[in-house]
């Protein structure tokens, strides 16, 4: 494996390519890219509010997470659907959130949402292995 150069200097570039790390789930990569971005130009809006999307939905998805270890499911749901509403495009993300949304559903007993949850979360990703096993669990029952 090639290891990577230095970083390019153009901040539009810095901050596609952070999207990109983003998307695929190098969160730690893609914020080093916008970082990186905004030091060369602070006023590159784009780029701001990437880094803002980024701060708000793992903010989110923290509270989610703490609520759903709570025990408090309905609220749980709520927040991870904030939180795919953030960035719709970020598949890998909110393929992993729909896929706790699905978890909180089973909890519930509602097995139809539990279903169309994870058929939502195998849209953003077709190959994630957890939500086909829990798809395939869920008919096997």
């Amino acid at each position: 494996m090639k290891k990577e150069g230095p970083l390019p200097t153009n901040p539009r570039i810095l901050c596609w390519r952070g999207k990109c790390l983003i998307y695929i789930g190098a969160d730690i990569l893609g914020k080093k890219h916008f970082q990186q971005a905004l030091n060369y130009d602070p006023d590159l809006k784009e780029c701001q509010i990437c880094m803002k999307k980024l701060k708000k939905s793992l903010r989110l998805k923290e509270e989610a997470t703490e609520v759903f270890k709570a025990g408090d499911f309905k609220e749980a749901i709520t927040k991870f659907q904030e939180c795919v509403e953030i960035d719709p495009q970020n598949g890998h993300f909110n393929s992993t959130l729909l896929l706790n949304i699905s978890i909180a559903y089973e909890k519930l007993g509602d097995r139809g949402l539990k279903l169309e949850a994870l058929n939502h979360a195998l849209k953003y990703n077709p190959k994630y292995a957890k939500a086909l096993v829990r798809r395939g669990d869920h008919f096997a029952q």
